[in-house]
C-alpha cells in the first residue's frame, strides 16, 4: 500500500507530494507514536483529513527514526523506560497551531476563507519540530520545568533543529537543495521552517506579524542578553520571545552543518555526513550540558568535549566557528578550570585525595563546602549526575532553589517556582574541588522573574488558583456577540499586537499554579507553537 507524502513543507514548490510506502511499524519494545483516528492506508487527496493524518504518522516516525539513527536510541518519552507510546493527534480541531504536553504531540486545522483550511499536521517542519520537543524531553527531562529563559528558548530552537535534520535525511531534499544552493549560504527551504503557516499568519493577522515569515535557522543574529530585545518586533527582528530566540539555537546547530560540509568532501553524501555529525555532537551536548542561566553557550562548550571524545576533536574549529558567528566564544578552559577547593583547610592529607570526584567519595566537611556554595536548603537534596564528556572524575552536583514569584502578579503571591542550582567537580592535584564559576543566586531569581514576566505578558499563565475551577462563561448578549465579532475581525486584519510563533485562537496557557505540600508552585504543561501576543488572545478566547 502506498500513501502521498510531502517530505517538507506544502508551501515549498521544490518538494512536491509523492507516493510512497509508509514507514512500517516500530518494533515492540521501541518508542513510538500511538496515532489516533487513522484511516485505512492508501492513497489520499491532499487537503483532507485521511492525508493529513498519514502525513502527520510518516514524518513523526521518519523524524524519531532518523534521529535514533544518528544519535542513538532514546530510553523513552520523558525520559522513562516504560514509556513506549506518546499519542499522535493529527488534527484536535481549529487552530492555527501545534503542541507537545508529554501526553501527545497535537496538531490543527484553520480555516483561511475562500474554501482554503491550512493544517499544521500537514507540514513534516512543524510535525518534526513538535517530535523535537518530545525527543529532547526523552534526552532531558530535567529541562521540562526550568524557567530561565534560555532553556525553553534552546527547547523551540532544538525543535527547529530536528526538523532540518529530518528534511536532509531525504535524499530528494539533498538533492534539490545543493542544485539551489550549492554551498549551503543562500536562504533556501530547508533552514527556513514552516513556510506555510507562516504565509496563514500573514493572511490571518498581518504581514508585519513577527512569525509571518519563517523562522530561518541561517541568519545573522548576535547573541544577547534577551532582557535586552524588544517584546515585539516585525518579520527578522530578533524579540524577547523564546521561539523568536531560539533561532540561535537553530543558526548554531545549521552554521556548523555548513562547516562540516565545506570542509568535506562535498555532494549529496557529504550533506548527509555533515548532518548526521552535527547532530550527535548537539545530542551528546544537551544530554550532559549543565543547566544555566547561559544554556547555548554552556551546550556549545559541552558540544567541544564532546567532539573530542567521539571523533577525537575533527569538529572543534566548526563548533567555534559557528557559535562565533553568532556571538558566542566558547572557552573550556574556564568551564573546567579550577575555583574552588572542596577539600576543608587542615595540616592533614585530605583522605579524599585521588578517589574520584562523586558525592560519596567527598568527606562530610567537603560536602559541606559544597552545599555552601550552592546554598542548599535545610532540607534541600544534592544530587549528582554524570558528566563524562569531561572525563570520569567530573559530575555535575545539583540542587532546587524556590524562587519567590511574589510581585510580578497578585496572583502569583507567595507562588514559587524551583529551579536547578549546580556546579561542576572535579580533581585538582588529586583532591575534590568545583570546576568553573558557579552562578550567584541573585543572577538565578533574576532570569526565573524575567521570563515569568515575559509569560505573564504574552497571557501564557493560567492563573486560576490550584483547587479551583475556571469561572463558567456567562451566556453573551447579542450585543456583546457583535462586538466578540468586530474584535476578532480587527484582530485578524492586525489591529492588536503581535507575538510570535503560530497563531492561535484558543489562547493556550503553557504554565498552570499546582499546589505541592503546603506551596503552590508555578509549573509547564506543554510547550505551545501558537503564537503568545502581548496581554491579547482572540476574543472569547
Amino acid at each position: 500500500m502506498t500513501i502521498n507524502y510531502i517530505a517538507n513543507d506544502p508551501a515549498v514548490a521544490a518538494i512536491p507530494a509523492q507516493s510512497i510506502a509508509a514507514s512500517p511499524n516500530r518494533p515492540a519494545g521501541q518508542m513510538t507514536f500511538n496515532v489516533t483516528s487513522l484511516p485505512p492506508e492508501q492513497v489520499y487527496s491532499l487537503g483532507t483529513n485521511e492525508f493529513v493524518a498519514w502525513q502527520a504518522r510518516e514524518a513523526a516516525f521518519r523524524t524519531l527514526e532518523t534521529f535514533e539513527n544518528f544519535a542513538g536510541p532514546l530510553r523513552g518519552w520523558t525520559g522513562r523506560p516504560a514509556k513506549l507510546k506518546l499519542d499522535l493527534i493529527p488534527n484536535e480541531g481549529v487552530d492555527l497551531n501545534a503542541f507537545y504536553n508529554r501526553s501527545s504531540v497535537s496538531f490543527f486545522s484553520f480555516p483561511l476563507g475562500g474554501g482554503r483550511t491550512v493544517f499544521s499536521g500537514a507540514s513534516a517542519d512543524v510535525v518534526a519540530h513538535e517530535v523535537g520537543h518530545a525527543i529532547l524531553d526523552a534526552l532531558r527531562p530535567d529541562l521540562w520545568d526550568v524557567d530561565m529563559f534560555e532553556v525553553p528558548a534552546f527547547h523551540e530552537g532544538f525543535g527547529d533543529c530536528i526538523a532540518i535534520m529530518a528534511a536532509l535525511a531525504d535524499q530528494n531534499i539533498r538533492t534539490a537543495l545543493l542544485a539551489a544552493s550549492p554551498q549551503l549560504n543562500t536562504p533556501n527551504f530547508v533552514e527556513g521552517t514552516a513556510e506555510e503557516l507562516s504565509l496563514a499568519i500573514g493572511t490571518a493577522v498581518s504581514p508585519t506579524h513577527n512569525a509571518a515569515q519563517p523562522r530561518r535557522a541561517m541568519n545573522a543574529f548576535k547573541w544577547v542578553l534577551p532582557q535586552s530585545l524588544p517584546d515585539d518586533g516585525n518579520p527578522g527582528v530578533l524579540i524577547n520571545e523564546i521561539h523568536s530566540f531560539g533561532q540561535l539555537t537553530s543558526g548554531c546547530y545549521y552554521q556548523l552543518i555548513r562547516e562540516i560540509f565545506q570542509a568535506g568532501p562535498g555532494g549529496e553524501a557529504g550533506l548527509l555526513q555533515a548532518c548526521q555529525v552535527a547532530t550527535r555532537l548537539l545530542a551528546q551536548a544537551v544530554a550532559e550540558a549543565p543547566i544555566r542561566p547561559r544554556f547555548l553557550e554552556t551546550v556549545g562548550r559541552t558540544m567541544i568535549l564532546a567532539d573530542k571524545n567521539l571523533f577525537g576533536g575533527a569538529s572543534e574549529a566548526h563548533i567555534r566557528t559557528a557559535f562565533g558567528h553568532h556571538g558566542i566564544t566558547l572557552s573550556v578552559t574556564n568551564f573546567l578550570a579550577p575555583r574552588m577547593a572542596l577539600t576543608p583547610a587542615s595540616t592533614k592529607k585530605s583522605k579524599t585525595a585521588g578517589k574520584g570526584a562523586n558525592l560519596a567519595s567527598l568527606s562530610a566537611p567537603a560536602k559541606r563546602l559544597l552545599n555552601d556554595v550552592l546554598e542548599v536548603a535545610p532540607k534541600g537534596k544534592l544530587t549528582r549526575s554524570a558528566f563524562t564528556v569531561a572525563g570520569p572524575d567530573t559530575a555535575q552536583m545539583t540542587t532546587y532553589r524556590a524562587v519567590d514569584l511574589s510581585g510580578l502578579s497578585e496572583q502569583l503571591t507567595n507562588v514559587k517556582s524551583y529551579n536547578p542550582y549546580s556546579a561542576l567537580v572535579g580533581l585538582s592535584g588529586g583532591a575534590p574541588a568545583v570546576l568553573g564559576a558557579v552562578d550567584p543566586a541573585a543572577v538565578i531569581s533574576n532570569e526565573v522573574r524575567s521570563y515569568v514576566a515575559t509569560l505573564l505578558r504574552r497571557a501564557q499563565v493560567d492563573l486560576t488558583p490550584p483547587g479551583k475551577a475556571k469561572p463558567a462563561a456567562k451566556a453573551a448578549s447579542p450585543g456583546a456577540t457583535a462586538k466578540k465579532k468586530k474584535a476578532a475581525k480587527a484582530a485578524r486584519k492586525g489591529r492588536k499586537k503581535r507575538g510570535a510563533g503560530y497563531l492561535s485562537e484558543k489562547g493556550r496557557a503553557t504554565h498552570v499554579l499546582r499546589l505541592q505540600g503546603k506551596e503552590v508552585v508555578l509549573e509547564r504543561i506543554g510547550f505551545a507553537c501558537g503564537c503568545h501576543p502581548l496581554r491579547w488572545r482572540f476574543a472569547g478566547g
